[in-house]
């Protein structure tokens, strides 16, 4: 039997939904099906890849070099490049607001992370047949004609001169995500399996767009409001260690589902998310996961992004883009409610459903025109996000 590799991927983790994952299920089960497919990827992630023979986490001594990642590689992955960045908003002589990028520089002693993403491939080419093949992310691919991975300057001199192509939409498959059966006997030691769960996701990164993060004040507000309005409820935090509020101290009556062993924490978040009647969090790539465990999503960020997050719906999962980058608590808490208590009626698809309507009248049906005129204006100062493109 042949052995078809796939990895490691060493990336973020919304591209490891959107643009990898989906892919290795759609191919495992079709041309690689009769093939021994392994998949190497992060700690806990099993249940991204159903059809795998076998899952094997990356050593722990590595993850640390994967941090503040991009796409499907990390920043700082080569020279210095691709840097950390931030959006920052200017207003342009005092009226129309617009676009700017601030970025973070590398560190004296920044290790080019592509030398240990290699060394890591090594460390797994030493387990695998001579005769194996291999689909790896950090590198140029090619599948029935159509190319995808990172391409570009091998020696690059800014930001741009790395070129990431990502697996077009059409071309995976994606599914429900299940965790491991057995994962449902840990369970029981973290939540109450007959209780209705909300999910907290209180994104905090710092080099990789912290323009993201809303304000720690405002998840404990809304934590506190929601314990009110919801007493029948359980309240999950969920994240990673330091990528996340509340990852030295969770909020008096939560559940802490970031602080668990790392090689189960996935997997249990996955599993948790099975009673989760709502995912709250800005723009992450977690709140696709929670999204693609049949989770209503409520984010929220900039205007332009809404879009790209309701493309990425493709399973069509009931989402509330929210198109403010700093909204207040009590905006996201009414938001809340209204889908926990089945109070909004949907007669347009979700992409065109407007949550500034619905705060102001109840009916996020019909885009009222101050808010249509709110929209053209800031695509004019926020035309595209230039790091994703």
């Amino acid at each position: 039997m042949k052995t078809v590799f796939f990895g490691p991927f060493v990336g973020e983790f919304g591209w490891e939904m959107l643009y990898w994952h989906a892919w290795v299920n759609k191919v495992s089960n079709g041309k690689f099906k009769n093939y021994k497919k392994i998949v190497a990827s992060f700690s806990g992630r099993e249940s991204f890849y159903p059809n795998a023979d076998e899952y094997w986490a990356h050593p722990e001594e590595f993850n640390n070099y994967f941090k503040s990642s991009n796409g499907y590689i990390t920043d700082f992955w080569i020279n210095g490049f691709p840097r950390g960045n931030e959006s920052i908003q200017k207003n342009l002589l005092g009226i129309l607001k617009y676009e700017s990028w601030k970025y973070f520089e590398s560190t004296k002693n920044q290790v080019d992370v592509k030398l240990k993403a290699e060394e890591l491939l090594n460390l797994y080419k030493k387990k695998l047949p001579n005769d194996a093949e291999y689909f790896i992310p950090f590198s140029r691919n090619s599948f029935d004609g159509k190319d995808f991975g990172i391409f570009g300057d091998q020696n690059p001199k800014n930001d741009i001169s790395i070129r990431q192509i990502p697996i077009p939409f059409k071309d995976q498959l994606f599914s429900i995500l299940e965790p491991p059966k057995k994962t449902f006997l840990i369970l029981k030691d973290y939540i109450d399996l007959e209780l209705p769960l909300i999910a907290i996701y209180p994104r905090n990164r710092i080099n990789r767009r912290p323009d993201k993060n809303w304000n720690k004040i405002n998840y404990i507000e809304l934590i506190n409001n929601l314990k009110k309005e919801c007493p029948d409820y359980q309240i999950g935090i969920f994240g990673s260690p330091g990528e996340a509020f509340f990852d030295d101290k969770c909020p008096e009556g939560c559940i802490d589902l970031i602080n668990i062993p790392n090689n189960q924490r996935m997997n249990i978040q996955v599993a948790a998310l099975k009673q989760a009647k709502l995912a709250i969090g800005s723009l992450s790539g977690a709140m696709v996961v929670a999204r693609s465990c049949n989770v209503p999503v409520l984010t929220w960020g900039l205007s332009r992004d809404g879009t790209r997050f309701h493309d990425e719906n493709q399973l069509d999962i009931e989402t509330i883009f929210h198109p403010n980058q700093n909204p207040t608590f009590e905006e996201i808490l009414k938001l809340s409610l209204a889908i926990i208590n089945k109070e909004i009626n949907y007669k347009v698809p979700y992409k065109e459903w407007c949550s500034l309507s619905f705060l102001n009248n109840r009916n996020g049906n019909k885009i009222l025109f101050r808010y249509k005129l709110k929209g053209f204006f800031e695509k004019i100062g926020y035309a595209s996000n230039k790091i994703f493109n």
